[in-house]
């Protein structure tokens, strides 16, 4: 917490913090700096009785508590976190709401972009190659970076790379032995590969991408938080992971959900989650991409192909 800064300093991300909020910890910290010692490396929130660092959820009944002692007792703490957001799309573009909140721009506009007036949801971001490889070269054999590497060279989904073992790099193949496919590895990403495994420390969980610290098998939204930090760093806010998969890779999945679209003749979010494996949000911005390209055709949560809607109508 940098009060000379006003500004929250997280792994990932800077939170300004406005005059009120300032306050409100600068005075805790004057009040145990008198009877603490170490103070610097305090948690902010500590149980009132043993001092000790309070659990996520029991900040979460805490809070609750207050709420509901306010007469606010349908709120919960993520809906503060929403109101946070959407006050600061007020006054803020995309990219920067992105940068400071941890949450990914296509995310944001799929969220809040009819939440508020004027702040129309903005086409993906463009992949500059040149920023691009400057994050590869510095992340190297890091887990974002061998994500990155992941979906820029080889095409992999996201689950397919939390899903990824040890067992399926296939060093005498030189590929990666996937549910159903085969996918060759880059003489680059091998390298990388190899280095990765090098570092593995004995009795690390056989999974390729582990969070650096504890040493577990990384999930999905800290796969997402680890790559979208990476990728503002430089420059490249607007882009997010599943962006820079290999352009043959979307257009054969964008198959797929054409494909099973004309077989039921109707498509819903569900459908392509089934075909692709792909998240809900990641799901429904597919299908928002393939609507705007005039692949597709939207009615309510329903998606068609255009010449069925034309009969249809007909």
């Amino acid at each position: 917490m940098s009060f000379l800064d006003s500004r929250l300093e997280l792994p990932d991300r800077m939170v300004p913090m406005d005059g009120e909020l300032r306050s409100c910890p600068w005075r805790l910290r004057e009040a145990r700096a008198a009877e603490t010692i170490g103070i610097e490396r305090q948690s902010v929130a500590l149980s009132s009785r043993g001092h000790t660092p309070l659990r996520p959820e029991s900040i979460s009944r805490l809070a609750c508590q207050a709420l509901d002692r306010g007469g606010q007792k349908d709120v919960r703490l993520l809906d503060l976190r929403y109101d946070w957001i959407l006050r600061q799309l007020e006054t803020q573009d995309w990219q920067e709401v992105a940068r400071i909140s941890g949450v990914e721009v296509a995310t944001l506009q799929i969220r809040f972009s009819g939440c508020v007036p004027g702040k129309k949801a903005e086409p993906p971001g463009q992949v500059d190659e040149f920023k691009l490889w400057k994050v590869l070269q510095k992340e190297q054999s890091t887990p974002a970076g061998l994500a990155l590497w992941f979906a820029w060279q080889l095409g992999l989904q996201a689950q397919e790379m939390i899903a990824l073992t040890w067992e399926q790099v296939d060093w005498e193949g030189n590929c990666l032995r996937l549910d159903g496919r085969e996918v060759s590895l880059t003489s680059a990403l091998r390298r990388l590969l190899e280095e990765a495994l090098r570092l593995r420390c004995p009795g690390d969980d056989p999974h390729v991408l582990l969070t650096e610290r504890s040493r577990k098998p990384v999930d999905l939204p800290r796969l997402s938080r680890m790559t979208r930090a990476a990728l503002i760093r430089v420059g490249l806010e607007r882009v997010a992971l599943r962006d820079l998969r290999k352009d043959d890779s979307r257009e054969e999945e964008d198959t797929k959900i054409l494909q099973r679209a004309m077989e039921q003749g109707v498509l819903s979010r569900r459908d392509v989650t089934d075909v692709l494996g792909l998240s809900k949000t990641a799901a429904y911005s597919r299908l928002r991409r393939l609507v705007e390209a005039g692949e597709l055709m939207q009615i309510g949560q329903k998606y068609y192909l255009p010449q069925d809607e034309e009969r249809k109508v007909e």
